[in-house]
């Protein structure tokens, strides 16, 4: 269960990181900022969905999340 999810994620990050360097090799900007190296899970059990829930309730006014 927990490890099902954690291997799908993993993958998913490869996928992303592998698409944003595909991206980097065609613009110097973005190459700069290395984004693939930054991709990264969140650890097990940080309740991410409940930032995101915040972020889009409904009468929310605009402001920045600090990072975790």
């Amino acid at each position: 269960s927990s490890d099902l999810v954690a291997q799908v994620g993993e993958q998913l990050r490869v996928a992303v990181a592998d698409r944003l360097a595909q991206r980097a090799r065609t613009s110097p900007f973005l190459a700069s900022l290395d984004l693939p190296a930054r991709v990264a899970l969140a650890p097990t059990g940080l309740p991410i969905a409940a930032l995101g829930a915040a972020l889009l309730a409904p009468g929310r006014e605009s402001r920045t999340v600090a990072a975790l």
